[in-house]
């Protein structure tokens, strides 16, 4: 679908000379294999079309695309949390953002109301993405939690199942899990709130390989999706994908710094 009028021109970056190989990963209404759709393949479809450049997607696991952005054997990948880590191997262009709510399941027939109540109970374990970027006050609550071993690492697409056996009581919860509760229905048994209100949204970047691109090549990129939020264009992909509500969360996000 072509999100943009042609008639508007449009300061598009200098395409290299190869196409840019570019690695989703499995997340929800970002991006979905089964069905080679989201809000991340409308994303590119769209800069693809603006710059003019070619460009090869494929999908691989998230550890394996950190692996070959450092060495160089990927260009680009998306939904992408910043890190001192990722820093040195590739540029980072925010272009939406994600604040975490806690999802707590029922103990004894009962909720935990609080992260204070939460601590208390030396019992209770609580789900975490290992590299994941929560936001300051839920990463130092976690911090906390690991020193007393009541933290279980899990990857954010086994979640909701993990929640369904009772693995732990609870886990960080956002905007775009709906597909994940459709799928693992645990309404019946579980709520989310917000424990960490001091907490924003934390950016999620498309990453460029600096084996691969300049900074003055990566702020060409930056432009161009910077055009694409002036316009409107992200945002009416983001409603597309996930409802006005959710969109409106996903565009509360802080320019990046390259």
């Amino acid at each position: 679908m072509l999100l943009g009028s042609t008639s508007v021109a449009w300061a598009a970056p200098v395409c290299p000379a190869r196409p840019i190989t570019f690695a989703f990963f499995e997340s929800g209404l970002m991006y979905s294999e089964k069905t080679n759709d989201g809000i991340d393949k409308a994303v590119m479809e769209e800069l693809a079309r603006r710059s003019k450049c070619v460009f090869e997607f494929s999908v691989r696991p998230r550890a394996r695309i950190w692996l070959e952005l450092e060495r160089g054997d990927l260009m680009m990948t998306g939904s992408a949390i910043r890190t001192d880590e990722r820093d040195v191997y590739a540029w980072a262009v925010n272009y939406f953002g994600l604040k975490a709510e806690v999802m707590v399941r029922s103990v004894n027939g009962r909720f935990p109301k609080t992260k204070e109540e939460f601590l208390k109970d030396e019992s209770l374990k609580f789900a975490a993405a290992r590299t994941f970027a929560h936001g300051d006050a839920m990463d130092a609550f976690l911090d906390e939690l690991r020193q007393r071993n009541r933290v279980v690492e899990v990857p954010i697409t086994s979640m909701y199942e993990m929640l369904q056996i009772n693995r732990f009581a609870a886990m960080p919860v956002y905007p775009l899990d709906g597909v994940y509760r459709a799928k693992h229905d645990v309404s019946q048994y579980s709520i989310a709130s917000d424990w960490f209100p001091t907490d924003k949204s934390v950016p999620r970047a498309m990453l460029f390989a600096k084996k691969h691109f300049t900074r003055p090549q990566v702020q060409e990129w930056r432009t161009l999706l910077q055009q694409m939020r002036d316009d409107g264009t992200l945002r009416k992909i983001y409603t597309q994908y996930a409802g006005k509500d959710t969109a409106d969360k996903l565009m509360q996000f802080a320019p990046d710094v390259l």
